[in-house]
């Protein structure tokens, strides 16, 4: 078994310092291999959104945003807009009634929720809504891809 040793702490395994910092093992193995340094590893920003405002480490982002209730496609907007990570997780989502519930009556939290349900993209979604089609079409209506 091969030794880890980062920031003055000695882990037993791979498997051991992986589990800590919610990194896959396999991915750890392939940047290793690849040349990547554990600071580079760490510091990826896939890792690094695993770690919340108050140095609380998760398993990766999806735990994260669920022990905060805030959806991943939420959280992952807001960051890419250039919110601060604190407020990305803990500001409450604005609930539009035009938002919240689909053609079925389905209600949800976010126009963003809604389109991951059906598996389209936001901008997919509200292009259609912009050209006039109707929400049942826009959100049912597979997006062609090349």
């Amino acid at each position: 078994m091969k030794k880890v040793v980062y920031n003055g702490k000695t882990y037993s395994s791979i498997k051991e310092f992986c589990k800590e910092y919610g990194i896959r093992q396999s991915y750890f193995s392939y940047c290793s291999k690849n040349g990547y340094s554990i600071e580079e590893i760490l510091n990826h920003p896939k890792h690094k959104r695993s770690v919340d405002h108050n140095g609380q480490m998760y398993a990766n982002i999806k735990e994260m945003c669920k022990f905060y209730g805030i959806e991943k496609g939420t959280f992952l907007a807001r960051l890419d807009r250039g919110w601060d990570l604190k407020d990305a997780l803990t500001k409450p989502v604005k609930k539009h009634s035009f938002a919240s519930q689909d053609h079925l009556g389905r209600s949800f939290c976010s126009i963003s929720s809604m389109c991951h349900f059906y598996g389209i993209s936001f901008e997919a979604y509200n292009v259609r809504i912009k050209s006039g089609w109707s929400k049942q079409k826009a959100l049912t209506t597979p997006v062609m891809t090349r």
